[in-house]
């Protein structure tokens, strides 16, 4: 996949969804799945997911940057992302690298998804909110693998997740 490629598979994906999409001039799209920010950087081939869990004030105790970092190892043991800190934006991230050899339309709708899920159930967790949905008080590691739908079910979770959606370009 070149840049002419990527650009492609996000038009691609945005016609899936009714909607344009395309790469500004550093190379981003910014999507907005029902409540849910995210950003797709281009990278050479592959791309990256960029989604905001929060916030965080100076006064968060030790447990919370502990928990932080026993997520993050969790995530990167499972191959579902990494937690970052933005110093510009002083921002708690979650990013997720997809290869882009090979990667369809679909396969990206798949990724987005199961980001979004996993997202989504970070910043409640890191919010000390009570998960919505499917997710129950487990440990760390049952955080990370519950967070991650179904592969049967990805399509459907894809079209309903896309439901409420809009961008910026």
């Amino acid at each position: 996949m070149d840049l002419h490629d990527g650009q492609l598979l996000i038009k691609e994906l945005g016609d899936n969804l009714g909607i344009e999409l395309k790469f500004d001039e550093q190379q981003m799209c910014f999507l907005m799945v029902d409540e849910t920010m995210l950003t797709i950087r281009l990278l050479d081939e592959n791309l990256m997911l960029y989604g905001m869990l929060g916030e965080f004030p100076e006064f968060k105790q030790d447990e919370f940057w502990k928990k932080l970092l026993s997520l993050n190892k969790s995530l990167a043991e499972a191959n579902r992302g990494s937690i970052t800190f933005d110093e510009e934006s002083d921002a708690v991230m979650l990013m997720h690298y997809i290869k882009g050899t090979g990667l369809s339309v679909n396969d990206l709708s798949e990724k987005i998804s199961i980001f979004v899920d996993q997202l989504n159930h970070l910043i409640h967790l890191l919010n000390e909110e009570e998960p919505e949905g499917e997710f129950a008080e487990n440990s760390v590691e049952d955080h990370v693998a519950v967070a991650v739908p179904d592969a049967s079910n990805n399509e459907k979770k894809m079209n309903t997740a896309f439901n409420d959606f809009s961008f910026w370009a």
